[in-house]
């Protein structure tokens, strides 16, 4: 719960409101405190003149669902291998289930203006996924790369003074299902739609040296920093930092990794420069 209003008032026009894409992990959606938390930060930024596109994983929901559907979870470099059983199962559940639940929470909080959008419609182009962060070959089934994002859709319904929940799954050329890593998805509308900044949410307060090691939690990176980093991370990580390095190579200027567990953390983000979890820029 917000336990007070956060400085993050805005002057100019909608034209120059602050642009944030959002990446809600599913480890915290499985708290329905947390949920609402986060979602009464999501709307005080709003009511600051903020312009918002959030977009989510769903792992914890997903694994649980395909434990039911007797389809065992395998990870490969911290993503999920996608048989064709399962990109049915994960899509449902992402612009289903998952989706209304993050809608349902935001309009409880007092959310008024939100638009729900499933990645498939049109709006995320994928390829199969064929190769890791070292650029070695790899097979995750149907799992896929972006490869091109169509911003009209989202960008009528930002216009239109609409909150945006996107479900990160996509289709390629063929019209096949592809499941799209949340962290991935959202590195790529964050280059296309030009945000001001990218925030990934998750279960840990950000990037550390030596995992799990609490004292060893880096505040700030430079891109070729987080480079070098990247074959220290666990693997839970990996694709965090590979879409921030992705984000800020295609021009985002700044991408923050913040516990999501707590909407705090989110508004102290935006609140007088305040510095909390990673910043990566």
């Amino acid at each position: 719960m917000i336990k007070e209003n956060y400085n993050v008032e805005q002057t100019g026009s909608a034209n120059d409101a602050k642009f944030l894409l959002i990446k809600l992990g599913g480890n915290a959606l499985i708290k329905e405190s947390a949920l609402f938390s986060f979602s009464s930060a999501i709307n005080q930024l709003v009511n600051s003149g903020y312009r918002l596109i959030i977009t989510h994983g769903g792992g914890p929901q997903i694994t649980a669902a395909l434990e039911n559907a007797g389809i065992e979870s395998r990870f490969v470099d911290g993503f999920r291998y996608t048989s064709s059983a399962a990109i049915k199962i994960v899509k449902d559940l992402l612009c289903g289930e998952i989706q209304n639940e993050i809608i349902s929470s935001l309009r409880k909080s007092g959310g008024k203006n939100i638009t729900a959008i499933c990645g498939d419609e049109g709006v995320i182009r994928a390829e199969i996924k064929t190769k890791n962060a070292s650029n070695k070959d790899v097979d995750l089934g149907y799992v896929g790369d972006v490869s091109g994002v169509h911003t009209a859709k989202i960008i009528s319904a930002l216009d239109a003074g609409c909150i945006v929940v996107l479900s990160a799954i996509g289709k390629n050329e063929d019209g096949t299902l592809l499941n799209i890593n949340a962290d991935s998805a959202a590195a790529a509308l964050a280059a296309a739609l030009k945000v001001d900044e990218l925030i990934l949410l998750t279960d840990v307060d950000g990037v550390f040296s030596k995992w799990p090691d609490k004292n060893s939690l880096i505040s700030e990176l430079t891109l070729d920093q987080a480079l070098e980093l990247m074959p220290n991370l666990a693997a839970g990580m990996l694709p965090k930092l590979e879409a921030a390095i992705t984000a800020l190579k295609s021009g985002v200027p700044k991408v923050s990794i913040l516990n999501g567990s707590d909407g705090e953390a989110l508004l102290i983000s935006q609140s007088n420069n305040a510095s909390i979890g990673t910043v990566i820029s």
